[in-house]
Order: structure tokens, then C-alpha cells, then sequence
């Protein structure tokens, strides 16, 4: 008698039936069901928000859900579901976390469905505390509780003026909030003056918990290239090995474990650190160049005979682009230099043919023990460098 009712009537059902067992107030515009091989209902315009609350949690211009005869006769006894679809579904994340907390704790184990045929998501959107995700689409195959899951997902990440494209392919050994994760794909980092486009592969252990992300062990290599608005492409390959943990619209990655393999200017190193993304980037980085590379100037006798490594550490707070200044420590031998600069100017310097200036457009201080210049011996020299410019 039931399945005989308007659609109005059996989706106000429905959603009263949903409402009483999760405290929300669901409701929808209009609704439309079959009843042939696979019943299925479709909800246009549906939203959910706690009881008594004036703002959504959840919104969704159209719904669609269905469902097996077996599991409508058995009457829950079986979780698979058929399909599932959200057309411009939005959640708030911060009203979400909220009603999770406002709901009473219960002993009994949360059951999750199987969907035989899937998810589908398309234009997507979530919103946080200073960060958003725009324009997300995803397709899941197949989900099954604790096996494998398979995804593709794509979509905009906004957090300040820093924007993040994401095309990529996900892989997770089980669906389950800890499960090994593979990655695959392209994204892109941009803001006003540059981009950086990069193609990923990420294995990690995935870890979430109140909307927060935890990669541990995340082994990621990617080849990218920073292309900024007035100033030549720099590309490079970079591995990296470490903890990385996302929350609230900000990244950070510690114990944090890099090398890079680069070109032109970029020389070829590894270190170790700490790396924080927000609306700016922090980063504290301590190393070893293996050797002074060729594409920088000489270095004076009897330095430039020295094979020795060159160990450096590397401190920057600033937009993502390095267009604040760098701080850097860098020695080898009894020899070192403390200075602060800016990347992008020593790169032009060091592209340069001939040098508009002798000195490299830095400020800092070189100590060494002894320098050669044209036959002559200059012991305990000392060169400070100002640049008004570079100052803290």
C-alpha cells in the first residue's frame, strides 16, 4: 500500500523517517520514484540543518538513491544499495562537526552500505574555516565495506588567494578511516603571479578523524615546473618522504624528508624539515649540496680545490611564489656564509652573461680563513654584504 502513494507524499515519509534517526530536518522540493527492475526515488532541492538551526548543513539540487528489492524487502537486515548520485551537493564542514557533536554517544557499531554500482558526484562543494573546494566531481565504481575502493576525483581547493587544481586517480587497500592510500594524477598551485603545475605519485597510510587528514609514512614524487608571470620556467623532480597532516585549509608535513634533482640554477640536494602551507608557506630545511655547482660562479682559491660537501639551512615565511626573503646558512670547510635573499633576483643574477654587479644581490656575511685573489694571500678575511632591500 505504501509503494501506492504520491512521490510527494512517500518522500515526506521518508525524510520525516531519515530526520528521526539523525536529529536533522531533511527536507526536498519535489520527488519522483520507480518502481521496475531497480526502485529508485529522486529528490530535487533537498537540504538538511540540525533541529532548530537556520543554517543548512547539507544541501543538493537533486538526490538520487537506488535500491535492490531484496534490500527493501528485508527492511535493512541488508545494506547494499543500488546507486547513489548528488548533483551540487554543498556541505558545511564546521555545521557538520557540530551536529556530530551534539549527537549522543551509542554503543552500537556504525554499518556502512554497499553500493553495487557506486557514487557519482558532480559539481561538488565544501566549505571550511578559510578554505573551500569548488567544482568537485567524483566517481566511485564500487564501495564495499573494508575492500578495496577505487575513485576518481577532480575539483578546485581555495584557501586565501592560493587556489589548488586536482585531477587524480585515488586507490585505498579498504574503505575505511585507516587504509593504505595511492594517489596518481596532475595538480596545479597558483596564485596571482604563478603557477605550478606538477604530476604526483603518493603511497601513504591514511588516517582521518574529525575532518582531519593524516598521511603517515607518505612516499610522493612528482615532476614540476614554477612558472611565474615575468620570469623565466624553473623545473625540477622532487622525492620526499615523511608525516603529512591536513586540517582546517592548511598543510603540513613534519618530519619531512626531501630530494631534488634539478635544472639550470636548482642544484641537486637533500635535506630534512619541516614544510606548513596556509595562506603563506613556512619552511625550515637543513642539508647537504654534495658538490658547488657548476652553473654558479667560481668560488676563489683555495676554496674551489675543496670536495668537501657543502651542508646549508634554509629558513622562509612568506607567499608560496619565494618572493619574500630567504634566509640561508651555508658553509664548507671553515668557511660560511649567513645571508638573506631573494630566489627569484639570484636567479636572474646567476643567469646573467656577464654581472651588472660582482657581488650576488644578497645580504650577509662570508667568513673564511684564507682567500687567493690574483697571487695574494688574504688571511681571516670577513665581507659583509647590505642590500637595504633584504633587510629583516
Amino acid at each position: 500500500m505504501l509503494l501506492m502513494l504520491r512521490p510527494s507524499i512517500l518522500a515526506d515519509i521518508a525524510l520525516k523517517q531519515l530526520g528521526a534517526a539523525t536529529g536533522l530536518e531533511i527536507q526536498a522540493a519535489s520527488a519522483r520514484y520507480g518502481l521496475g527492475a531497480t526502485p529508485y526515488i529522486s529528490l530535487d532541492d533537498v537540504s538538511a540543518r540540525a533541529t532548530g538551526s537556520a543554517k543548512p548543513l547539507f544541501q543538493a539540487r537533486r538526490v538520487y538513491l537506488a535500491v535492490p528489492w531484496k534490500t527493501l524487502r528485508r527492511r535493512g537486515q541488508v545494506l547494499d544499495i543500488e546507486r547513489i548520485e548528488l548533483d551540487a551537493p554543498s556541505l558545511d564542514l564546521a555545521a557538520l562537526q557540530s551536529w556530530q557533536q551534539s549527537r549522543p554517544a551509542s554503543a552500537a557499531e556504525t554499518r556502512l552500505p554497499t553500493l553495487l554500482r557506486g557514487l557519482g558526484i558532480r559539481e561538488g562543494r565544501v566549505q571550511g574555516e578559510g578554505w573551500r573546494v569548488e567544482n568537485l566531481q567524483t566517481e566511485i565504481p564500487h564501495f564495499a565495506p573494508d575492500a578495496p575502493l577505487q575513485a576518481a576525483l577532480q575539483g578546485r581547493s581555495l584557501t586565501g588567494s592560493t587556489r589548488l587544481d586536482f585531477d587524480l586517480n585515488l586507490a585505498l587497500s579498504k574503505a575505511a578511516i585507516s587504509t593504505g592510500l595511492g594517489v596518481s594524477g596532475q595538480l596545479e598551485v597558483a596564485d596571482a603571479t604563478w603557477r605550478l603545475p606538477a604530476r604526483i605519485r603518493l603511497r601513504a597510510h591514511l588516517h582521518q578523524q574529525d575532518g582531519h587528514l593524516t598521511l603517515e609514512r607518505a612516499r610522493l614524487s612528482t615532476a614540476l615546473q614554477y612558472l611565474p608571470e615575468d620570469g623565466a620556467p624553473l623545473a625540477l623532480a622532487l622525492g620526499a618522504y615523511g608525516r603529512l597532516h591536513w586540517a582546517s585549509g592548511t598543510i603540513t608535513a613534519e618530519p619531512l624528508a626531501i630530494a631534488i634533482r634539478g635544472q639550470a640554477s636548482i642544484p641537486d640536494f637533500s635535506a630534512y624539515g619541516r614544510l606548513a602551507l596556509d595562506e603563506s608557506l613556512h619552511l625550515a630545511l637543513q642539508g647537504e649540496l654534495p658538490h658547488w655547482p657548476s652553473s654558479w660562479p667560481a668560488l676563489p682559491a683555495p676554496l674551489h680545490a675543496s670536495r668537501s660537501p657543502l651542508p646549508f639551512a634554509i629558513g622562509y615565511q612568506g607567499d608560496a611564489d619565494f618572493s619574500a626573503p630567504l634566509d640561508l646558512q651555508l658553509r664548507r670547510d671553515d668557511s660560511r656564509l649567513e645571508a638573506r635573499l631573494r630566489i627569484r633576483q639570484m636567479q636572474d643574477w646567476l643567469a646573467q652573461d656577464v654581472h651588472s654587479s660582482p657581488l650576488p644581490p644578497l645580504q650577509g656575511k662570508l667568513s673564511t680563513p684564507r682567500v687567493i685573489v690574483e697571487g695574494a694571500v688574504l688571511e681571516g678575511v670577513e665581507i659583509d654584504i647590505e642590500d637595504p632591500s633584504l633587510s629583516p
